[in-house]
C-alpha cells in the first residue's frame, strides 16, 4: 500500500520516489529459484534466408578526376571500400565494393579509419575490432571495378586514428588511452605497395597529425609534436609547441612549413579559437596571433582541410570557411550548412575546386568550392541509416534505418527495399509501431506519423517534436513512449497526435500491455521496478502493483500471468496472477538481452555476445512458466545495442544495428533422417565416415535453384557447397571439411542439407581426424 501511494505521489508529478521508504527489498537469486540456462542445443535450428538496409558510417574519402573512393565502418564492424563514378559528380555511381581485408563481413569485425591513395594504390587503415591491433593495407585500383588486396601491416595494439602520406610514405598516428605505451607515430614505406616496410616510430599519444613539406605536427590534447621527416620515412623529433592550460587541439593546417593554423576550443572562455603558430625555427615555435571563430555549439571541429589560400573545417551541421591569402590577417569567410549533421568523421579531401566530405552515417558530399564566398553542392552518395526498430504490415516491414525505410518482405531470401522516407527528419530513428492505417516512428525529433493506407507508399501526416524517443507502444488508439520518461499520447486522429499524459520521474526501459494494463520495467533514481499501471484513464493512469527487480532491466514481455525481464546480468521471471502484489518466481541466468517477444508459448530473445561484437538469437520453451528452457540458440553478426526483434509464423525479423536480417526458426531443425514425403533425390555420400573428403552425388531438378549446405550440430551453417541452378539432372562435388573461410573443422557429426523448391533432405555425416 505505501509503495502504491508513493508511486502515486511520482506519477502526479509530485516529488521523486525516496527509495529509503520503500518496504520492499531486492531479491537476489539465492532467496528465489535459481536456474542455470541451458547451453545450445541441436533440437532447433535457425536458418538465415536473407538482409538488407546495410548501415555505413563514412569515415574517410579520397579522389580523382574520375572516381570517388570512401571508406566506410560497417557494415559488420567491417571497413568497406566503395568507389564511385563521379564524372557526373551531381550523381555518383556505384562503381564497386569491397570488404577489408577483403573476406566476408560476417567472419570479420574490421574497423575501417582512413583511406589514401597515391597513383594505382589505395591505402586503409583500420582496427580489429576483436583484438584491437591496428593495421594498415594496401589495395592496387588500376581497375576501380575490381580493388585488389596486396599486403597489410601490423601496427601494434591500438586505434590507427590519423593517417596521411607523402613521397611514397604513409604516417599513422595510433591511440590507445589506456595503455599509452601502445601509441605513437608509425612510417611505412609502400612504394612497393605488394610488400610494405615499416620504417620508424615515435612513441606517444597522438589523435590527429598534418604533414609540411619537411616536417610532421602531430598532436594531442594541448601539445603539438613538430617532427622532421625525409624521403626514407625517418622521423626525428625537432620541437613542441604547448597551450595553456584548458585548450583542446581538434585540427591542424600547414602553410610552407613557415606557419602552422590550429583550431583549438579554450575551455577557460568557452570559445573556439584560431591560432597562428610560427614553426619556421621548430625548436622554438612561438603563438603569432590568435583570435576567436564564430562559434556554434559544438567545441573546436571535426575535420580541417585547405590549400595555401582557404581553410575548410566542420562544425557540426556547418562547413566553415576562412579566407588565408593573406596567413598574417586570416579572414573569416562564410558558412555552408550541409543537408544532414556532419557525425563525428574527420573525412575531408579536397582536389582542386571539389571538397569531398565523409560524414559518418549521413554519407559523403561533393562539393564545388570555386568561389568560397558561394559554396554549390553538387552531390552526394546518401547512405542507410543504422537499424534499430521494425514492425509490420506483412507483406510489408517498415524499419527505423536513418529513415522510414520500406521493405518487401514477401520473399524472406531476397528482401526488397522499396524506399527510405523521411530521412532529414528521421535520421536518429530509434523504433517503430503501426497499425492498419499508420505506422508511428520515434526518433531523437519526436514521433512521426505517416498514413500507409498505400503500405508501399508511406505520406506524412504528422510530428510530435519530443525528444529523443527510444521505445513505442502502440495499444488501439494510444501509443506509449519513452525518452525514457513516460508519454501517453493519443492518436485516435493521426493528424493531430495529443499528449496526455508525461511523467519525468521515471526512467523507462521497457513496457507491454498485460489485460489492458501497462506493465512497464526501469529506475526511479536507483532502484529498478516493474511497475503496473491502470490506463484506462490514460490522462491519470494509476498504479495497481509494482516489485523491486535487478538493477538496469532492458526488456521485458509477458505471457499468461507473468512477465519476463532481462537485465545485464540475469533475467527473472515475475507472476503477475495478484496484480496488486506481482512477485519474482524465479531467476535464470540469461544476461545483456535488449530485446524479448513471446510467441506460441516461446520466448525468443537477441542479445549480446562477447561485450557487444556479436549477438545471441535464443529460444527459450515456457512450457514450465517459472523455468525458461533454452532451446536454441545462434551467434548472429552486427551487434545489438538497444536493438529489436519481432516475429510472423517461423520468421524472426532482426536489427542488429547494422542490417535487417530476417531468419528463419524450425523446431524440427537440423536433424538426420528429415526429408519431405513427395521427394526422393537418390543421394550418395562416400565414404561416411571420412577423413580428407567425401563426394556427394544426387538427382535433381535442372531448372530450379539447388542449395546444399554443410551444418554443424549446432545447427549453424558450416559451408555452402551449391547454390544455383544446376545445369543438368545430375549434380556432383565434394567437401573437405573446411569452413567458408578454408579453416579445417574439427573431428565431428555434420549434416549435409539439401533444398531445391519447397523440398529438402538432411543426411548425417561424420568427420574423422
Amino acid at each position: 500500500m505505501i509503495l502504491n501511494i508513493l508511486f502515486s505521489i511520482i506519477l502526479m508529478g509530485g516529488m521523486n520516489l525516496n527509495p529509503d521508504h520503500l518496504t520492499q527489498k531486492l531479491d537476489f537469486p539465492e532467496k528465489n529459484p535459481f536456474y542455470q540456462c541451458l547451453p545450445l542445443v541441436d533440437s532447433t535450428s535457425f536458418e538465415l534466408l536473407g538482409s538488407t538496409l546495410y548501415a555505413n558510417a563514412c569515415c574517410d574519402v579520397v579522389a580523382d578526376n574520375a572516381y570517388m573512393y570512401v571508406f566506410e565502418r560497417f557494415p559488420g564492424y567491417n571497413g568497406q571500400i566503395k568507389v564511385f563514378d563521379i564524372h557526373n559528380p551531381s550523381n555518383p555511381c556505384l562503381y564497386s565494393a569491397t570488404n577489408i581485408p577483403n573476406v566476408p563481413w560476417t567472419n570479420y569485425p574490421y574497423l575501417g579509419r582512413n583511406i589514401a591513395k597515391e597513383s594505382d594504390y589505395l591505402l586503409v587503415s583500420y582496427e580489429d575490432f576483436r583484438t584491437k591491433n591496428a593495421h594498415l593495407a594496401t589495395f592496387d585500383v588500376s581497375d576501380p571495378s575490381l580493388p585488389i588486396f596486396l599486403d597489410s601491416v601490423y601496427l601494434g595494439n591500438a586505434d590507427p586514428w590519423c593517417m596521411d602520406t607523402k613521397n611514397w610514405i604513409a604516417y599513422v598516428c595510433t591511440y590507445y588511452y589506456y595503455q599509452p605505451s601502445h601509441s605513437g607515430i608509425f612510417s611505412i614505406d609502400f612504394s612497393s605497395p605488394q610488400s610494405l616496410i615499416k620504417r620508424d616510430t615515435i612513441p606517444g599519444i597522438y589523435y590527429g597529425l598534418a604533414i609540411g613539406e619537411e616536417y610532421l605536427y602531430a598532436y594531442c590534447y594541448d601539445s603539438l609534436k613538430i617532427v622532421s621527416i625525409d624521403s626514407f620515412g625517418s622521423m626525428t623529433f625537432e620541437g613542441y609547441y604547448i597551450f595553456s592550460q584548458w585548450r583542446d587541439i581538434s585540427g591542424i593546417h600547414t602553410w610552407r612549413d613557415s606557419l602552422i593554423f590550429v583550431i583549438n576550443f579554450d575551455y577557460f572562455n568557452n570559445l573556439t579559437m584560431l591560432s597562428i603558430i610560427d614553426v619556421s625555427n621548430p625548436t622554438n615555435a612561438f603563438l603569432i596571433a590568435e583570435d576567436s571563430l564564430p562559434f556554434f555549439d559544438f567545441y573546436g571541429s571535426y575535420g580541417m582541410t585547405g590549400n595555401d589560400s582557404i581553410i575548410f573545417y566542420t562544425q557540426d551541421t556547418l562547413l566553415c570557411i576562412i579566407d588565408i591569402s593573406n596567413p598574417m590577417s586570416p579572414n573569416f569567410l562564410s558558412t555552408f550548412e550541409m543537408p544532414y549533421h556532419l557525425g563525428s568523421s574527420k573525412g575531408m579531401f579536397l582536389r582542386e575546386n571539389i571538397l569531398f566530405t565523409a560524414n559518418d552515417i549521413q554519407g559523403t558530399q561533393i562539393i564545388d568550392v570555386s568561389n568560397p564566398s558561394i559554396l554549390q553542392l553538387l552531390g552526394r552518395y546518401r547512405t542507410n541509416g543504422l537499424v534499430h526498430g521494425v514492425s509490420l504490415k506483412y507483406p510489408f516491414a517498415y524499419v527505423a534505418a536513418g529513415g522510414l525505410a520500406v521493405v518487401n518482405i514477401s520473399n524472406p531470401s531476397n528482401p526488397e527495399i522499396l524506399g527510405i522516407y523521411g530521412r532529414q527528419l528521421l535520421k536518429e530513428a530509434n523504433d517503430v509501431s503501426c497499425n492498419e492505417n499508420h505506422v508511428f516512428v520515434g526518433s531523437n525529433s519526436g514521433i512521426t506519423i505517416f498514413n500507409i493506407s498505400n503500405p508501399q507508399v508511406p505520406i506524412y501526416e504528422s510530428h510530435l517534436p519530443i525528444k529523443g524517443i527510444q521505445r513505442l507502444l502502440l495499444h488501439d488508439s494510444l501509443l506509449f513512449a519513452s525518452n525514457p520518461n513516460l508519454y501517453i499520447v493519443d492518436v485516435a486522429q493521426p493528424g493531430n497526435p495529443q499528449i496526455l499524459y508525461s511523467c519525468d520521474s521515471v526512467y523507462l526501459s521497457d513496457f507491454d500491455i498485460y489485460n489492458n494494463l501497462l506493465c512497464w520495467v526501469g529506475m526511479v533514481d536507483t532502484i529498478s521496478y516493474l511497475q503496473i499501471l491502470d490506463v484506462t484513464n490514460p490522462s491519470n493512469p494509476l498504479p495497481i502493483g509494482s516489485v523491486d527487480i535487478y538493477q538496469f532491466p532492458l526488456a521485458m514481455a509477458t505471457n499468461d500471468t507473468f512477465a519476463y525481464i532481462t537485465n545485464l546480468t540475469h533475467s527473472q521471471v515475475v507472476n503477475l496472477s495478484d496484480i496488486s502484489n506481482p512477485y519474482i518466481v524465479s531467476t535464470f541466468t540469461l544476461s545483456d538481452v535488449h530485446d524479448i517477444k513471446i510467441v506460441s508459448n516461446k520466448l525468443f530473445t537477441i542479445g549480446n555476445y562477447n561485450n557487444g561484437s556479436r549477438g545471441v538469437l535464443s529460444v527459450f520453451d515456457l512450457t514450465n512458466p517459472i523455468i525458461p528452457h533454452r532451446i536454441a540458440s545462434s551467434i548472429t553478426s552486427g551487434i545489438v545495442y538497444n536493438n529489436k526483434l519481432t516475429l510472423h509464423n517461423n520468421y524472426i525479423y532482426l536489427c542488429n544495428r547494422e542490417a535487417f536480417v530476417i531468419y528463419e526458426f524450425s523446431e524440427t531443425g537440423i536433424s538426420e533422417g528429415k526429408q519431405d514425403e513427395k521427394w526422393t533425390p537418390n543421394i550418395s555420400v562416400s565414404p561416411n565416415p571420412f577423413r580428407n573428403r567425401i563426394s556427394i552425388s544426387l538427382s535433381c531438378k535442372k531448372d530450379n535453384r539447388l542449395q546444399i549446405s554443410i551444418y554443424d550440430v549446432a545447427g549453424r551453417k558450416v559451408k555452402e557447397l551449391f547454390n544455383r541452378k544446376p545445369l543438368s539432372n545430375k549434380v556432383s562435388l565434394g567437401w573437405d571439411g573446411t569452413d567458408e573461410k578454408g579453416k579445417t573443422l574439427p573431428q565431428g557429426t555434420y549434416f549435409l542439407k539439401i533444398n531445391q523448391e519447397v523440398n529438402s533432405q538432411v543426411i548425417k555425416i561424420v568427420r574423422l581426424n
